[in-house]
This record gives C-alpha cells, structure tokens and sequence, in this order.
C-alpha cells in the first residue's frame, strides 16, 4: 500500500490558506523549497501534499515552469508538463523511489499506425523510444514513443530522456524550440498482452489501461505519437475533468 506521510494532509490545508489569503505573480507558488522552510515541513511532505492539491484540481503543476493556481496560469506558458514527470512526482508522493529501469531509444523505421499520425511515410526512419517506469523497482507504466528525426528543421536526439530527470516536453522545448500545446488521449480498458506483460512482470491478461497518445505544438502538428500501458495495482489511476463555467 502507498505509504504516504500523514503530515500531507494537514500541509496541503495550510497551503489551501495561503491560496486563499495570498497573492503571487501569475498565480505561480513559491519553490517546494520555500514552502518547506516557510510551513516548518520537508520538502518531501510539501510535494506529496501539492500533489493532493493537483488532483483535486486547485493546482497546475508544469513541469521545468513551477506550480500555478488553476485559473491564474500565464498565458504563454502551455503545457509544459509531460506526464512522466507528472508521473514520477506521484509515485514519489505516494512513498515509492521512482525509477526507469529500462529505457531503449533508437532509430526504427515508422509503423503505419505512428507514420499516419505523424504524417510521414510508413518505414520513414523515426526515433523510438520504449520506457518502463517503476515503483520500488516494480515496473507500474510503459510508454512507447514516436518521433520525427528532424523537428522545426533541428535533428533531434532524445536519449537524454533515459534519465528519470529529463522529460519528453521539456526536451522537445529546449532542443527543437517545439512548444507542445495540446495532448489527446485515446484510454481503453484491456488484457496486457505478451509483450508488455514480460516487462512489467504482470501474467498475460491481467487488466491494464491503454492510452494512444498524439502530441500537438503550437502550429497543431502532431509531433509525438504514443502507445502507454498503465497498470493500477500500485498506482490508481484518477480521472479529473474540470466544468468551466
């Protein structure tokens, strides 16, 4: 079971109030940093509880930006957020040591599925990349990843994106000047098949979500094709769909 600190819940009522009683530019939250030393806490204890804040929708975590009051994100931001790294702060704030124990990045001709999303020609070399994500050392996603070689007119390579540090998003922002604005999402429930079974050591069959993820920049390109497979015996997956009003 997720083991997380039972400060967290108390912290995030303190941060609640300082939501509600303060003002910072852009609506943009101090550093965990900061929050930490102000609220007397860990950083640990700040991040599981801006996590708590995340999923009941108060907050806009964007990765490599900082954290922003929903509804008072500057214009101009986007984004900026891959769920990896959405990913890793809530196994993190769950009490688990996040980890990619398998990375493969490599230049594979493009399947018919990437190369029609993508708008290449089927077989066209593209990079691929194939990432597992752990708790503890227990694989909980995968994530499979198309690209072009080339974006904006800049070849790109994403090895960099091994390291559980570096995310997709904000690798594509600084090498390619590609500003990703909008991500869509196809989810099905389904029985994980053998192939990914085998890596994230679950028996052929066991239920899984699927997601076939196409990333847009600004210019409404898709330039990231993905398939992921996320397992939700671990981590529970939430959905939380705003009403503006």
């Amino acid at each position: 079971m997720p083991r997380k600190s039972p400060l967290s819940a108390e912290v995030a009522g303190d941060l609640r109030t300082l939501i509600a009683t303060e003002e910072w530019e852009d609506g943009r939250l101090p550093s965990e940093t900061e929050l930490a030393k102000r609220l007397g806490v860990s950083r640990t204890t700040v991040r599981e509880a801006l996590w708590l804040l995340w999923s009941e929708g108060l907050l806009n975590r964007q990765w490599g930006v900082g954290t922003f009051v929903r509804g008072q994100k500057p214009e101009g931001v986007g984004m900026g957020q891959d769920f990896r790294a959405v990913l890793r702060d809530l196994i993190t704030s769950a009490g688990y040591d996040p980890s990619i124990p398998n990375a493969l990045i490599e230049q594979r001709p493009c399947p018919s599925e990437a190369a029609a999303a993508l708008n290449l020609d089927e077989g066209q070399p593209v990079w691929f990349l194939d990432r597992t994500f752990a708790a503890d050392s227990n694989p909980v996603v995968r994530f499979w990843d198309w690209m072009p070689l080339v974006i904006n007119g800049r070849r790109v390579d994403p090895t960099a994106t091994k390291d559980l540090e570096h995310d997709l998003i904000s690798f594509l922002s600084e090498s390619a000047g590609c500003r990703i604005l909008r991500m869509e999402a196809h989810l099905r429930a389904e029985g994980i098949s053998e192939e990914v079974a085998e890596t994230l050591g679950r028996p052929v069959g066991t239920p899984i979500i699927s997601a076939v993820q196409l990333c847009y920049d600004d210019r409404d390109r898709t330039v990231v094709y993905s398939q992921n497979f996320y397992t939700t015996d671990v981590l529970p997956m939430r959905l939380l769909r705003n009403l503006h009003r």
